[in-house]
């Protein structure tokens, strides 16, 4: 098993590079001697999370194990949301309109299971307003936590690793997207054209914030200043790992699996996103900018001194 597909180090997710990108690189070398493209393994991503919401909610009815069938799908479905991208980088497929779609698709699975598990709680006894309100917290800190990931991990592969490919450049700000739908359309794609404008939308926030990025504003850095910029920013980058995508659908897909045992495996999922992994965002903002502020002191020795390895 190759990780030549794997996102860099510094920005991957600790259970994906350990569990869920390994079995998605199995998938992935079956998929690719065959027609199918990187969009239909996001299409099916979303729909076995569809089934893993549906799966879940029969545990309602009495039949506790179909908790360990929900957990078991949707794992499946991060697998193939992490195998869509390792085959279009291997077959130099990447694309903004395929970055687009897995943003959307990314919405549908863990809405789904959400709810069900929502209606799983009720249906064991836990009153209901306390549910759908630990259950809103909950899904408010996913989002939160997975745009700050998705921010911050752009933003660091634009400083450091220009080279790596995401479909389109690591920072896509909303003129170039703009300028993708209009092309798309002219191009007689209007569904792909439609996808794109409502990924703008659903994503406007987080592009507010990486317009703003001061890694945005600086020029093309050189080899010592996209050093520098890891030394810095790579242990914030780490932390921040831990709020990504793949960290809060393993929590689900544990707690499904758990079901069978216990339906509290639900409430701690929900607690860690809403205790622990809330902390962490907070203290990760503030660590950041402190580490933004030592970044650009450096680069400014390093370019009054380019010949010095120290940057002093």
């Amino acid at each position: 098993m190759s990780r030549r597909d794997f996102k860099p180090r510094d920005v991957e997710e600790w259970i994906d590079w350990h569990l869920h990108r390994r079995l998605a690189a199995f998938v992935v070398d079956r998929l690719a001697p065959t027609p199918i493209t990187p969009n239909q393994v996001t299409l099916a991503s979303g729909a076995v999370g569809l089934l893993a919401g549906g799966a879940l909610y029969l545990a309602t009815t009495g039949s506790r194990i179909w908790g360990l069938v929900a957990g078991a799908t949707l794992l499946f479905g991060v697998v193939l949301d992490c195998a869509d991208g390792q085959l279009a980088r291997i077959r130099g497929e990447a694309s903004p309109l395929g970055r687009a779609l897995d943003g959307l698709i990314d919405a549908v699975t863990p809405t789904a299971v959400m709810l069900a598990m929502v209606a799983l709680l009720i249906a064991e006894g836990f009153a209901p307003g306390p549910v759908w309100l630990a259950g809103s917290l909950a899904g408010a800190s996913l989002l939160w936590h997975a745009s700050l990931y998705d921010q911050r991990k752009n933003l660091f592969l634009h400083a450091s690793r220009p080279d790596f490919d995401l479909g389109g450049d690591t920072v896509m700000l909303p003129t170039a997207i703009a300028e993708l739908a209009r092309r798309l359309a002219e191009e007689g794609r209007p569904g792909a054209a439609l996808v794109v404008r409502i990924w703008v939308l659903w994503t406007a926030p987080q592009r507010a914030f990486l317009a703003r990025g001061v890694e945005v504003r600086l020029p093309p850095l050189r080899d010592e200043e996209r050093l520098a910029y890891r030394e810095a920013l790579g242990p914030v980058m780490r932390a921040t790992s831990w709020l990504g995508f793949g960290t809060h659908l393993a929590l689900l897909w544990l707690a499904a699996a758990l079901v069978p045992l216990t339906a509290w495996g639900v409430v701690v999922a929900w607690g860690v996103m809403v205790g622990p992994l809330n902390l962490l965002a907070l203290v990760t903002m503030g660590w950041r900018a402190r580490r933004v502020a030592a970044y650009r002191q450096r680069l400014d020795r390093l370019r009054r001194h380019p010949s010095s390895p120290s940057g002093s």
